[in-house]
């Protein structure tokens, strides 16, 4: 196995992607998860805690004003009209 900056030097030998483990992936498929945020969802079915992480409401995502400020997406509002509206 080598590195992607032995790779990049001229080094020819091919880096072995990693290989899925389906045990894992199988028994993960069978589980229910707790939402992360604590947005109060105890049993998320795996298949479906990445889509519930993209529209948590208690999620945080970057300010889309530019500010840099990363906050819950339900106190986006409240930032931008008192925060970045002085700035």
């Amino acid at each position: 196995m080598t590195c992607l900056g032995c790779w990049s030097q001229g080094n020819k030998v091919q880096p072995k992607a990693p290989k899925e483990n389906l045990t894992v992936l199988k028994l993960l498929s069978k589980g229910t998860f707790r939402c992360p945020y604590n947005c109060g969802h105890m049993r998320i079915p795996y298949l479906e805690l990445e889509e519930h992480l993209g529209e948590c409401p208690e999620r945080f995502v970057e300010c889309s004003l530019g500010c840099g400020v990363a906050l819950k997406i339900n106190q986006m509002e409240r930032h931008q009209e008192k925060h970045c509206a002085e700035s």
